[in-house]
């Protein structure tokens, strides 16, 4: 009994230590702003691991769409475009993440340093990032002339961080997640 019990344990602990382990890569993945991207320093390229993985999903799901890839030392920027894009970024970009955190997944696989990698499908995630800043702002003024507290839907990491630090310059309001 004292055997198995231990046994569980560690495999429980193994467990949640894989767990916690992909969760973190889950948020370095997603927590990759688009305004640390900086297109200029990027080259153009025709041939890349991620964009023949990002050819394939788009062939797989149906989609018509313009595949661009720009890499720099550390990064690979793909970027999307066409008349299938609303269906590729989907609700609220969740389904932009998913392909984004797929082509991580791909590219760092067997590579020893970590390489961020950004899909974008016609200039959302900088249309997103506007949209956040407005909406906190927004609330701001809201809380400010009400004094009580607004609560926001769940967010992943980069949409919460854009948030944070929308509002971290306005000494009258406070922020917090939960």
């Amino acid at each position: 009994r004292v055997r198995q019990k231990i046994g569980t344990e560690r495999k429980n602990s193994r467990k949640n230590h894989k767990e916690k382990k992909n969760n973190e890569n889950r948020e370095r993945i997603r927590s990759v702003s688009i305004e640390s991207v900086n297109k200029e320093k990027l080259k153009v390229v025709e041939e890349h691991e991620a964009l023949t993985f990002l050819r394939e999903i788009t062939e797989k799901m149906g989609l018509s769409l313009s595949l661009k890839a720009m890499v720099g030392d550390d990064i690979v920027y793909l970027e999307m475009d066409g008349k299938d894009s609303g269906t590729v970024i989907g609700k609220r970009g969740q389904t932009l993440d998913a392909i984004q955190y797929l082509v991580s997944l791909v590219i760092n696989k067997n590579s020893e340093k970590y390489i961020k990698v950004v899909v974008d499908a016609e200039n959302y995630r900088a249309k997103r990032q506007k949209t956040l800043e407005q909406l906190a702002n927004r609330l701001a003024a809201k809380v400010m002339k009400t004094k009580k507290y607004v609560r926001l839907e769940p967010m992943n990491p980069y949409e919460r961080k854009v948030i944070h630090a929308t509002l971290q310059q306005n000494p009258n309001i406070t922020t917090r997640s939960e």
